[in-house]
């Protein structure tokens, strides 16, 4: 198939399945309801591509809904060894930021990858590190990892996770893990068409198989500031729009207002609901209506701020230009503000961020916040002080030192504060347990 024509689909069963005690059981149950490996080559070379957007290192981090829990894949690799399949890739690009420690080997290695490698004889790949081939997909350029292209099998096997642009972020948009960094930062263009161009993506990197770890499912993702619960849900098919339609109503989502679902559907001709499934529950039963946006008071003034009394801070609501790279500094951002404005005003300190935020006009100092900003807005005449935090994305202490020179008393360590309690959210007593991200022992 060229990249540039819609791909050919095979639509199947729709599996969507409670996982009890057995999650290799469960798995296994839902490839089989979804009859996933009907076109399974015997010998395939398959490429399976799960969620491993990152664990930062240099703190306690929940994978809980961020990342695919190792189970949920130890299961499906097991089920493809059952099937026949021939050597198994696992590979991902996720974030890679030295200040906190992200990068995809880390994550791997946080997760037993090194184990599962080992014990099932797998390749594990960062496709961050390429080779990478271009494809154009709707006049779309986009440089994609070779390991994703030469595979006669790929499996999405995503999480279950609202995403605060996209609405869901499920099988499809998993595939942008197969992108050059710069192409993924290309999908954040200045025109705000991040939903178009993770719908052209997905067309031109659209899998044979998608598995959602609905194990854990997070609210307000896809990061790990966001608000997961334990939800034992597994939902299969051989067709990764299907499995989307059912991923997104079961989180609750309006399905016109998820942009890029909407795209691939007008592209295959199909229409725009989630298809009826198989495997016991239904839809409604296990709806989880989970939120996917951070609240702000007006386009200057996150909810948090009122709550912490902060003044004299300026920070317009992150649009669909922000990239994923600068995505994560963005919490630093956040509670470094917080906590330097709370106890002190700055006398009206802004931070523009992405590719198209314009300065207010109202601000003493303006802090141009990564390359893409700077390029954009450097030397407005609307700026009084520029402050210049330069990177792709800016190291953390660059971040605290820029805000300190436009008046705020930011201290990064704040921050490492905050993020070291970020997992006393859970505990085993509500069903959180590390064992799931874990290979199973023997």
């Amino acid at each position: 198939m060229s990249p540039t024509d819609p791909p050919r689909v095979e639509r199947g069963p729709v599996a969507l399945v409670k996982i009890a005690d057995d999650i290799f059981s469960a798995v296994a149950r839902a490839l089989e309801l979804c009859e996933g490996f009907q076109h399974l080559p015997a010998g395939a070379r398959v490429l399976v591509k799960p969620n491993l957007v990152g664990l930062p290192t240099k703190m306690e981090t929940p994978p809980y809904g961020v990342v695919t829990s190792t189970l949920v894949l130890e299961g499906l690799i097991r089920a493809l060894k059952d099937a026949g399949a021939g050597q198994i890739t696992v590979g991902d690009g996720g974030l890679v930021n030295q200040d906190a420690g992200l990068a995809t080997d880390l994550t791997m290695d946080i997760l037993g990858y090194p184990a599962l490698a080992q014990r099932y004889d797998l390749t594990l790949a960062d496709l961050n590190q390429g080779p990478f081939r271009q494809v154009e997909t709707g006049g779309l350029k986009l440089k994609i990892a070779e390991p994703a292209l030469e595979q006669d099998f790929v499996i999405s096997l995503p999480t279950l996770k609202t995403h605060n642009q996209t609405r869901v972020s499920l099988s499809l948009k998993n595939m942008k893990g197969c992108l050059h960094v710069r192409s993924k930062a290309a999908c954040h263009d200045a025109e705000g068409r991040l939903s178009h161009h993770v719908a052209l993506q997905a067309l031109a990197l659209y899998p044979d198989l998608a598995l959602i770890d609905g194990l854990y499912s997070l609210a307000l993702g896809p990061a790990h500031t966001g608000r997961a619960q334990r939800s034992d849900l597994l939902i299969a098919a051989r067709d990764a729009l299907d499995a989307d339609l059912v991923g997104a109503a079961v989180l609750g989502a309006d399905l016109p207002e998820v942009e890029h679902l909407a795209e691939v559907a007008r592209a295959l001709g199909r229409e725009l609901t989630a298809p009826p499934t198989v495997g016991g529950p239904l839809v409604e039963d296990v709806r989880l209506d989970l939120d996917w946006d951070w609240p702000w008071l007006d386009p200057y003034t996150p909810a948090a701020f009122k709550k912490y009394n902060v003044k004299g801070f300026i920070l317009p609501k992150y649009d669909h230009t922000l990239c994923t790279g600068c995505s994560f500094i963005y919490n630093p951002l956040m509670i470094m503000g917080i906590a330097a404005c709370a106890a002190h005003d700055p006398g009206g300190v802004e931070v523009l961020t992405g590719k198209a935020m314009a300065p207010t006009g109202q601000a003493k100092a303006t802090v141009l916040l990564g390359n893409c900003m700077i390029k954009s807005r450097r030397g407005d005449q609307r700026i009084q002080q520029e402050v210049l935090v330069k990177g792709c994305p800016p190291r953390l202490k660059d971040l605290e030192q820029g805000l300190q020179k436009a008046g705020m008393k930011a201290d990064l360590n704040t921050y490492w504060s905050f993020a070291s309690k970020m997992g006393q959210h859970y505990s085993e007593d509500h069903g959180f347990r590390p064992s799931d991200f874990q290979p199973l022992e023997q």
